[in-house]
């Protein structure tokens, strides 16, 4: 398992070929954090195609920066599943989408094994 880390958060590449990223409790993703952590997925990816599943479960802030950021870099051919129980994350993933639109497939989930099995049937 390939595996790198940021201030905020932890990018494995698991035996699938599935990019799990989870974000540390308390953590706050800004821009610049969201770039550093898309470096580290191409260079676990080795540039490939990514199946990303996304850990939402723990309490952490997202900037308006980060979210517009994490738009404008992600290619087409991403596919994103969103892991959380949250009701706030929830609402914020809802609207990330409808107003940034993004131009791959994304989808929220409550557990993790319909979440990887979305993303390895795809």
């Amino acid at each position: 398992m390939k595996e790198g880390r940021t201030k905020n958060l932890i990018v494995r590449k698991t035996e699938d070929g599935i990019i799990e990223i989870s974000i540390f409790e308390g953590a706050t993703l800004d821009a610049d954090e969201v770039k550093n952590c898309w470096n580290l997925v191409q260079a676990i990816s080795n540039g490939l195609p990514q199946k990303i599943l996304f850990d939402g479960r723990k309490n952490y802030h997202v900037t308006v920066s980060a979210r517009k950021a994490a738009a404008e870099i992600a290619p087409e051919n991403l596919q994103v599943a969103v892991v959380t129980d949250r009701v706030l994350t929830r609402v914020v993933f809802r609207m990330f989408v409808k107003v940034q639109k993004p131009k791959f497939p994304i989808k929220m989930f409550a557990q993790y094994e319909p979440a990887r099995e979305w993303l390895r049937s795809n």
